[in-house]
């Protein structure tokens, strides 16, 4: 790949770095017992920090409070007091490796400013402020890498059936940070996402700092839907556009055709397929928007979904259903490993399927399916009105809010009041087979469905934020045996009935749905995703405007 040297460098002085740490600790040649004794700058520390330490971290009812939000002066209290009040920047050496750990964030999509202009001038304060200023600055940077430097209840809420638990998490994150004091980027590097994903979006965004912004990528002209064969004086662009982003070799360009040959379609249909477009070798208005992202654009995809990976990072189970919306996928994992995968279809960008935090806890058979009030009201009412026929065709009943059922020809269809319709079990029932419940006040589930063509489009956002799924079957089946619960026979004569019925999950099994736009193929290939919910831009801009963190530090020490 291109920038390799560059990186190479990068990682040996990264390397020099560490090893010049770890040096200035082994000189000085002081034994754990001696550094019992404080000097006087651990009694400084001690004096500064000690009137914190009653907020203790042991403290049950601080315990909520520490699960998220930012580095508190007890936190940092605490950690000074587990290493004797002894202070970790007080060579030069050290003082570098701090600022090369914290440089290298701008990797993770996060601005080093943030972190390294938090401490203050040595006009303005004496060398403990600075020192614990320093110290503030390297937990928060922890901190942001593990959790997320950003709310997201703030700008992509996940619903959750229970709050999340990380609270034990941070005290560990803190708590194991002193183990890495000779060392602080290795302190980072154990507190961000252990996922591959992760790894290739930083690299894919380290590789892109690399370029120069002074030679923007190639912009293809919008035209007529360009296909295999034809010829178009678009073409030198296109191809310079592949081989711009390692599509195309540079020994292509020797061709000055405008003949769209089979060497550039192959190359088109790479794009296509790391981008979650259909992969079809035409350039028509998707695959060009893709094709004329910018440099800048592109940065801020990649750094939005750093963001999510660290929120994602809290929610990896090694049990449980994961929805990936943008991606319009849904996959089981059991004892850690992927079961099974299928496509589904998600809400379009209207009628959005919401993020959500819960577990399945029972699935209906043969399912009848009432019809959501949004549904009813700008989809149903109108067909209904157009063809006097729609209701018998669709199988549906009209009931009153009491649940009775009604004759339609009794309801005024311009005003109908509180109606009910409901589809009837059958081949065409909405629901097909089987629904997958689980508890959300979305009024959302999981469920088959008799259009099965579907799940053949590239881009699958259709539904009203219900998802459709692919053999579903296999999955009820799956969570069934994961239970001990599974009776082939029984199952199928229950299917086989028409009659509709609840068959309960002894153990719910957890459900995650979300949402982000960037994944690694089974190849481990890092996927673009089209952004159907448009939410990219808008969580880049926040990162981005993010202020700087207010580092918890003793009241006679100056803010930045």
């Amino acid at each position: 790949m291109k920038n390799n040297r560059l990186t190479h460098r990068r990682k040996n002085g990264q390397q020099i770095i560490a090893a010049w740490g770890l040096l200035f600790w082994l000189a000085a040649g002081v034994s754990c017992a001696a550094f019992a004794v404080a000097s006087p700058a651990a009694d400084t520390l001690q004096a500064l920090l000690t009137p914190a330490l009653p907020a203790s971290l042991d403290d049950p009812a601080s315990q909520d409070d520490l699960a998220s939000g930012p580095l508190t002066l007890a936190e940092l209290a605490g950690f000074y007091a587990a290493r004797d009040y002894r202070p970790l920047w007080s060579s030069a050496s050290a003082e570098r490796a701090w600022e090369a750990a914290l440089a290298d964030l701008v990797e993770d999509g996060l601005d080093p400013a943030w972190y390294l202009g938090q401490v203050p001038a040595a006009a303005t304060s004496d060398s403990s402020c600075r020192e614990l200023a320093r110290t503030a600055a390297w937990l928060q940077a922890q901190l942001d890498l593990r959790f997320g430097a950003l709310d997201r209840e703030t700008i992509e809420p996940l619903w959750r059936l229970r709050p999340a638990t990380t609270a034990e998490q941070r005290r560990t994150l803190l708590g194991s940070a002193n183990g890495f004091v000779a060392n602080p980027a290795a302190a980072l590097a154990a507190a961000r996402p252990d996922l591959p994903v992760y790894r290739v979006l930083r690299e894919a965004l380290r590789e892109l700092l690399a370029e120069s912004p002074a030679e923007p990528w190639p912009e293809v002209p919008r035209g007529a839907l360009l296909r295999p064969g034809q010829s178009d004086p678009r073409i030198p662009l296109l191809r310079a556009r592949l081989q711009a982003g390692d599509y195309l070799p540079d020994a292509a360009n020797t061709a000055v055709s405008l003949n769209y040959d089979p060497l550039l379609e192959q190359a088109l249909k790479s794009f296509q397929r790391r981008h979650a477009l259909a992969v079809d070798g035409l350039l028509g208005p998707a695959t060009l928007a893709a094709l004329n992202e910018t440099r800048e654009q592109r940065s801020a995809r990649l750094r939005a979904n750093l963001e999510r990976w660290r929120w994602l990072g809290q929610e990896q189970l090694p049990h449980q259903i994961v929805v990936a919306i943008a991606a319009a996928e849904i996959r089981y994992y059991r004892d850690g490993e992927l079961r099974w995968s299928a496509r589904s279809t998600v809400g379009r960008s209207l009628r959005q399927t919401p993020s959500l935090r819960s577990a399945v806890s029972h699935f209906t058979l043969n399912p009848h399916w009432t019809v959501p009030p949004t549904i009813l009201r700008q989809d149903k009412l109108p067909a209904i009105r157009a063809n006097p026929e729609y209701l018998a065709e669709q199988n549906l009943q009209v009931l009153d809010a009491q649940g009775q059922e009604l004759d339609p020809a009794t309801v005024d269809w311009r005003r109908p009041g509180a109606i009910i319709l409901r589809q009837q079990p059958g081949p065409g029932n909405a629901l097909g087979q089987v629904a997958i419940r689980f508890p959300n006040p979305f009024s959302v589930y999981l469920h088959d469905t008799p259009s099965k063509e579907l799940f053949a489009r590239a881009q699958r956002t259709d539904s009203s934020g219900c998802v459709r799924v692919e053999d579903v079957l296999t999955l009820v089946e799956q969570l069934l045996r994961s239970n001990n619960q599974f009776d082939p026979t029984a199952f199928a004569g229950r299917l086989a009935s028409g009659a509709t019925s609840d068959l309960p999950l002894l153990a719910p099994v957890p459900l995650l749905m979300d949402y982000w736009t960037a994944d690694l193929d089974s190849s481990g290939t890092l996927v673009l995703r089209p952004d159907s919910y448009a939410r990219d831009e808008a969580l880049a801009a926040a990162i981005s405007a993010r202020p700087r963190p207010l580092l918890a530090l003793p009241a006679n020490c100056p803010t930045l």
